[in-house]
């Protein structure tokens, strides 16, 4: 409980994970999501999207999704800015390693 980190950064897998505790409120501090899978966990769990809160009550959520991912489908973008959440898609496909993601990448954090 001494751990008081003050941004939660989720890649992938990770970004959907980071999403599902954002729905359910056990993470209200600032977040970072890379190329979250939320749509993947979705149909795993045969679930539908996370509710996140909207507007979020959580302190600023920045998801970068990028145009060529054939794991996180476009829809999601939809998804992330009805919550609220403030969106960076990049041309770029999953793995985010374009310079020009990386540079935005690293100015939001």
């Amino acid at each position: 409980h001494a751990f008081q980190p003050d941004l939660l950064i989720g890649f992938s897998w990770g970004g959907g994970v980071t999403a599902w505790l954002l729905a359910h409120r056990r993470w209200t501090g600032a977040a970072v999501l890379l190329a979250p899978t939320v749509r993947a966990m979705a149909c795993i769990q045969c679930g539908s999207f996370p509710k996140l809160p909207h507007p979020l009550e959580t302190a600023p959520v920045h998801v970068f999704h990028a145009t060529d991912d054939g794991f996180c489908p476009q829809s999601q973008v939809l998804e992330f800015q009805a919550a609220g959440c403030e969106m960076h898609v990049m041309d770029d496909n999953h793995v985010l390693c374009c310079r020009a993601s990386i540079e935005a990448i690293t100015q939001c954090v």
